[in-house]
């Protein structure tokens, strides 16, 4: 019986990398990964996800800071009840961090629920691929013109200075 995939020769075959230097898989390997998924996981894999990979992320990141800052303001208000009530003792990080993460998933699950926050996130998603973004040389030349410029400025009012400086010691003398 004949192996039902056969290897390729080259790896070309299977990815190739886009213009933005991602892997992008070929339509062959995406069909045949996408027959043997389920129709909803091969719906989510991340070249399927396009810009919605990002909003996940954001989503992802806004939990986790919101967990961070949590833990921040779960500590201080557990130090100022223990300045009052020594029984609490410092802070447990055991307890502290379970809260802030719960709480931080529970947030952005709320507002993943929310349709219009969710769709609003995905909208900027797609402005951002939108975005014509500079080239490397592109950055370098404008910083290059930022940090000349203030060079410049800084230049010409420390020489306005040192003349105002001198002329108004001429004529008050002091």
């Amino acid at each position: 019986m004949e192996d039902e995939h056969k290897p390729n020769d080259t790896a070309s075959d299977e990815i190739s990398a886009s213009s933005t230097g991602e892997a992008a898989l070929s339509p062959n390997l995406a069909s045949d990964l996408s027959a043997d998924l389920a129709p909803d996981l091969a719906a989510n894999l991340p070249s399927n996800l396009g810009t919605r990979r990002f909003v996940y992320a954001a989503y992802l990141a806004g939990a986790l800071a919101i967990a961070f800052f949590l833990t921040k303001v779960i500590d201080s208000a557990w130090l100022k009840v223990a300045a009052t009530r020594p029984a609490f003792g410092e802070p447990r990080d055991e307890i502290v961090m379970p809260i802030a993460a719960v709480a931080g998933a529970a947030l952005a699950a709320y507002y993943w629920k929310r349709t219009r926050t969710r769709v609003l996130a995905e909208e900027v998603a797609v402005e951002l691929s939108r975005v014509t973004w500079p080239t490397r040389e592109e950055v370098f030349n404008s910083t290059t013109i930022v940090l000349l410029a203030t060079l410049f400025a800084t230049l010409f009012f420390f020489v306005m200075d040192q003349l105002w400086s001198y002329l108004t010691q001429l004529v008050f003398g002091s």
